[in-house]
C-alpha cells in the first residue's frame, strides 16, 4: 500500500521514473518494510501516504479519517496529520469543520476510555522510553542508521544516501504545498524524535523518516533520469540501479535467513520450548512468570505475565494476582536473576537462548522460607 500510494502521489507531478523509483525503493525494502510487518509503523505510513494522496484528490473526509487511523495507530503521526490539517484550513476555510470532526472523531474515543480506565491518556511504554539517549547521542544514531537496509556498515553509501535525500527534498519542496508537506515528513519525524529520544535499540520508531527519506533520495535519483544531459540520465540511471540491486540482495538475504535468525525465528521457537515447558509445569491460575519480553510466552500459554521492561507493567510492582513463580531471560539479562534461583530449563535456537528460573525452588509449600519471592527480590 506505501509503494502503492507513494506512486500516485509521485506520478501526479513528476515523471513515471520519479514515482516507479520511489515505489521500488519502498517495495524492495530500502526502510526495512520487510522487518516491520508485525508492528504498526507500516501502516502508519501507508494511512499518511494514503490521506495525503485524498487531499489532493480534494476528498479531505476520506483524508481526515486516514490521518486519524494513522494517530490512532501511533500518536507520532501527528507531526504528518496537524500541517495537512493546516492544509485542509487553507483551502476549505469553514467546510475544514467537518474533516477536523472526523479526525478527531477517530482517536478521541479511545483517548476518553483510555483516560477513564488507565488514568492518563498516555501510554506507559511512551513514558518509560522517554529520553532514554542523550540529545547528541540519538542525533548520530539518526545519522547512522539511515542506509541500513540498502547497504549495512559503508559510511560512503550512507552520506549519499542522505545528499539525495536531502536533494530530492528540495526538488519536492520547490513543486507546490502538497509535495513540501512529503518533503518536512522525515524531518518532522526526526525532530519529535530528538525530542523523544528512546532506546536506540528500538530502531522501528524512525521507519516513517527513513521511508520518506528513501523515496526522496529516489526523487533525487529520478530528476537525473528524466531530464539533463546524456551523461546525467546514465548516472542517475546507475545510481538508481546501484541502490536497488543492492537493496534487493540484503532484502532477499534477510529473508531468507528469517526463519533462523537469532531475533526472529530463533527466538521464536526458543519461545515456543518455553511455553511448553511452562504448560507442563506451572499453574496459570496460581504463578505468573517474570520476563523482559513477555508477549510471545503469554500469547501461547495465557500465564500472567510481569513485564521487566516495564513497556506494560507497572514499574516495580508485583501482579495482583497469583505469586512470581518463574524468571524468564536471554543471556544478556543474567544480572536480572537473584541468588540462588535454580536454571531449570533452557532453550536455543539460531544463536539465541532463553533460560527459566524457579524462583519457588521446586517447593510447592507457600510458607517455605526457602522461596525467593518478588517482595525480597527488590524489583
Amino acid at each position: 500500500a506505501q509503494a502503492v500510494f507513494i506512486f500516485l502521489v509521485l506520478r501526479k507531478a513528476f515523471g513515471d521514473w520519479t514515482a516507479l523509483l520511489g515505489a521500488a525503493a519502498l517495495l524492495l525494502g530500502g526502510a526495512g518494510s520487510d522487518i516491520r510487518v508485525a508492528l504498526e509503523t507500516n501502516q502508519v505510513v501507508a494511512f499518511n501516504l494514503a490521506a495525503l494522496w485524498m487531499a489532493m484528490e480534494r476528498r479531505w473526509r476520506t483524508s481526515a479519517l486516514l490521518a486519524g487511523l494513522a494517530v490512532l495507530f501511533r500518536p507520532d503521526a501527528l507531526v504528518f496529520a496537524l500541517p495537512l490539517g493546516c492544509l485542509c484550513v487553507l483551502e476549505q476555510r469553514r467546510k475544514a469543520l467537518v474533516p477536523a470532526v472526523i479526525f478527531l472523531g477517530v482517536f478521541t474515543p479511545w483517548l476518553l476510555f483510555a483516560t477513564h480506565y488507565y488514568g492518563t491518556p498516555i501510554p506507559l511504554t511512551a513514558a518509560t522510553k522517554f529520553q532514554r539517549a542523550g540529545v547528541s547521542a540519538y542525533a548520530l544514531h539518526i545519522y547512522d542508521h539511515f542506509g541500513t537496509y540498502v547497504h549495512p556498515g559503508r559510511p560512503l553509501v550512507r552520506g549519499l544516501l542522505w545528499a539525495l535525500g536531502i536533494v530530492g527534498a528540495v526538488r519536492l519542496f520547490r513543486e507546490n504545498r502538497w509535495y513540501a508537506l512529503l518533503a518536512a515528513y522525515p524531518f518532522l519525524h526526526y525532530a519529535a524524535y530528538l525530542k523523544l529520544r528512546p532506546f536506540t535499540a528500538h530502531t522501528w520508531h524512525l521507519y516513517p523518516a527513513e521511508a520518506m527519506l528513501i523515496v526522496l533520495a529516489m526523487v533525487a535519483v529520478g530528476a537525473m533520469v528524466e531530464g539533463g544531459p546524456r551523461w546525467g540520465r546514465w548516472a542517475g540511471g546507475a545510481v538508481a540501479s546501484v541502490i536497488l540491486l543492492s537493496t534487493t540482495f540484503y532484502t532477499g538475504a534477510r529473508v531468507a535467513t528469517h526463519h533462523d535468525s537469532q531475533w526472529t525465528g530463533g527466538r521464536d521457537r526458543a519461545y515456543r520450548e518455553v511455553a511448553t515447558f511452562l504448560e507442563a509445569h506451572g499453574s496459570r491460575d496460581l504463578e505468573y512468570f517474570a520476563s523482559v519480553e513477555v508477549g510471545t510466552i503469554a500469547y501461547l500459554t495465557d500465564f500472567r505475565a510481569m513485564d521487566l521492561g516495564w513497556l506494560v507493567s507497572a514499574p516495580g510492582e508485583l501482579l495482583d494476582e497469583g505469586e512470581l513463580r518463574w524468571l524468564l531471560v536471554d543471556p544478556i539479562y543474567h544480572y536480572l536473576v537473584p541468588d540462588g534461583a535454580p536454571l531449570v530449563f533452557a532453550s536455543e535456537s539460531g544463536g539465541f537462548r532463553a533460560e527459566v528460573y524457579d524462583l519457588w525452588k521446586g517447593n510447592p509449600d507457600p510458607e517455605s522460607p526457602d522461596r525467593i519471592r518478588g517482595a525480597d527480590w527488590g524489583l
